[in-house]
């Protein structure tokens, strides 16, 4: 059994792993305006949620298992957890930093490092 991964998998799998790098990188490392940051927040996650279930589908498709009516299939199976990534960052009006919410049902009302009140 061949283990090499295609191109195109390893190309996804770069571009997610590049799209995660410079979030991770502008979120916490640049000083910025925090509507800027929450724009960025959402194109990110959405192009994310898009590479994810595409290297999904890729992979499950090589072996002939998903068509392309299960890629909708496997859309409507990842959009609770992409609801759920999408409203759980916030970030700072006055410092700018993300605080992302870890629990459920309760959220954070000030920020960790300023003490300033949380916009969503």
């Amino acid at each position: 059994m061949d283990n090499q991964l295609d191109n195109l998998t390893q190309i996804l799998i770069g571009v997610l792993i590049g799209i995660n790098f410079l979030q991770v990188g502008y979120f916490y490392a640049v000083r910025g305006k925090a509507d800027v940051k929450r724009a960025i927040a959402i194109a990110v996650t959405i192009a994310t949620w898009l590479v994810f279930a595409t290297l999904v589908w890729h992979v499950e498709a090589v072996k002939n298992k998903l068509g392309a009516s299960e890629f909708f299939w496997l859309l409507a199976l990842l959009s609770p957890f992409f609801l759920l990534n999408l409203c759980s960052i916030r970030f700072c009006s006055d410092c700018g930093k993300p605080w992302y919410r870890h629990q459920l049902f309760w959220t954070r009302k000030n920020c960790w490092w300023c003490g300033h009140r949380l916009k969503k």
